[in-house]
């Protein structure tokens, strides 16, 4: 605080009346500063109000593509289930298929082989009791009842052979005796490979 020198009657004046007007004027400057100051604070807190709704914008358009992002990769998943789905289903079906037309072709396959070794044996049998008939008549020379009497016995032993690969394969499951029987049809010439 300001000290006055004192004159008859109280303070001195002017030097009062200076004091007042320089705390007049200093009082003035930093009303105008903090006026100038509170415009700048307004201003900045407009701007930041601006910032701010702007960062709301921005957020609000985030968090909606957020959402639909979200709604997209379930959407994308739920898809991607059902194409893995379907294409299981596909494949078990595709599946089924070859193997179904893979026993559909070893029947075939099988059956064929049977028919052929039937129609060979049945010639062969055929052929057989020709020569049999043919070799085995009575009235014949003696050279020739020999020839007889060892085609006789060579064919008894085929019977008897027979029924021995006949009692071997009696237990084999049907696919095991083709196999058998191919295998022997090759041996014999009758099939290649």
């Amino acid at each position: 605080m300001a000290k006055f020198s004192t004159v008859k009657k109280g303070y001195n004046k002017r030097e009062v009346e200076d004091y007042i007007e320089k705390s007049e004027h200093f009082l003035e400057e930093k009303i105008s500063d903090l006026k100038e100051r509170i415009c700048a604070l307004k201003e900045e807190l407009e701007e930041a109000y601006k910032i701010n709704e702007e960062f709301r914008n921005k957020e609000d358009k985030i968090s909606k593509l957020l959402m639909k992002a979200m709604e997209m990769k379930e959407e994308i998943e739920s898809e991607a289930k059902q194409q893995w789905q379907l294409e299981e289903d596909r494949l078990a079906l595709f599946r089924e298929k070859w193997i179904a037309f893979a026993e559909l072709t070893r029947n075939t396959h099988q059956a064929e082989v049977c028919n052929t070794l039937n129609k060979i044996m049945k010639d062969a049998k055929a052929g057989l009791e020709i020569k049999i008939k043919e070799n085995l008549n009575i009235g014949k020379s003696p050279i020739t009842q020999d020839f007889s009497n060892q085609a006789e016995r060579e064919y008894d032993e085929e019977k008897t052979r027979v029924a021995d690969a006949k009692k071997e394969t009696s237990g084999m499951t049907p696919e095991e005796e083709s196999l058998k029987l191919v295998s022997l049809c090759k041996k014999l010439g009758i099939l290649q490979d």
